[in-house]
């Protein structure tokens, strides 16, 4: 399934998956309106010029709020299926998307000329569902996703915003990532020469099944890692130290062997910039949490159920 096989999204009608959304669905098990009675989805994309964005809407039949879910940089949606699951038990409705240049929204593979294209991103989102999502909301980032979420939060006028959200879970975010002194010096001698360099798809799980399905069964997997991104990752951050702090109560939730991202900086400048933060740390868990099993992933769940009271 590619972008131009997705439909507008018409949260008004009701949905039926066609024989190719439904092998989608079925291929990354986020087929829960047949694994569970009492949920239904849509699927479909919005308009976020000049982007199609690909947005999944997962609802239960009394939910108790809902949860917008923000995947990590060369992620989709479809990876995110146990967190959903877990979500869809608790009674939350899941508004998931598809990130530009990722999964089934449009865009170049992976890359983005600036992290305001993503801010954008979920501002759209945010304004197509905001009357028609249960309330409270919850805001929820994996990694890249996580600074997204970052960014949004700490640029968004209140009196702008079109949804509030009563709890917000960072998983591993990304603020810098490890070896961020030499990305910096090798992007500075080689940005005006190379467009990518060769992905080196990490151990960033305990799941073995999990990772083997990244390098050799998903299709929206990149051999590449497009040099394009890396500035426009390095400009944010440059941003991110120049934006003013913010009252808002957060959670973030880092493994301890995390290779991916500098997560001791992160945390630290997370929260200078969000006082209020609340760390859970998980003892030897690795990067793509979302994407992690065992008792590393049981607390994962554990960390985002405390958060969202459930």
């Amino acid at each position: 399934m590619q972008t131009d096989d997705l439909q507008p999204l018409d949260l008004d009608q009701h949905f039926e998956a066609d024989s190719c959304c439904q092998a989608h669905l079925d291929f990354y098990q986020l087929n829960f309106a047949e694994q569970m009675n009492n949920v239904s989805h849509q699927v479909g994309y919005i308009d976020s010029h000049p982007y199609k964005i690909a947005c999944y809407y997962f609802s239960v039949e009394a939910p108790i709020k809902t949860c917008f879910i923000i995947h990590g940089y060369m992620d989709h949606i479809g990876l995110y299926n146990k967190i959903i699951g877990h979500l869809l038990m608790k009674n939350i409705n899941v508004v998931a998307v598809d990130l530009p240049g990722h999964g089934l929204s449009s865009g170049a593979k992976a890359t983005i000329a600036d992290f305001s294209s993503y801010y954008k991103t979920l501002r759209d989102v945010f304004h197509v569902f905001a009357q028609a999502v249960t309330q409270p909301c919850c805001l929820m980032g994996q990694s890249m996703g996580g600074a997204i979420v970052i960014d949004y939060l700490l640029q968004i006028i209140p009196r702008e915003a079109k949804l509030s959200f009563s709890e917000v879970v960072l998983l591993a975010p990304l603020v810098r990532p490890k070896g961020w002194l030499s990305i910096c010096f090798a992007h500075t001698l080689l940005a005006g020469f190379i467009t990518s360099i060769k992905r080196n798809f990490s151990i960033n799980s305990h799941d073995k099944k999990f990772l083997d399905f990244l390098k050799y069964q998903d299709p929206f997997q990149t051999k590449r890692l497009p040099v394009q991104w890396i500035g426009a990752m390095l400009i944010w951050q440059k941003r991110f130290h120049q934006l003013a702090p913010s009252p808002i109560k957060l959670m973030v939730v880092q493994g301890d062997d995390d290779q991916t991202v500098d997560w001791r900086f992160n945390v630290k400048a997370i929260t200078k910039k969000f006082p209020n933060a609340e760390l859970y740390m998980i003892n030897n868990g690795r990067h793509h949490l979302a994407g992690e099993n065992g008792i590393y992933f049981e607390q994962v769940l554990k960390a985002i159920d405390q958060h969202l009271l459930l």
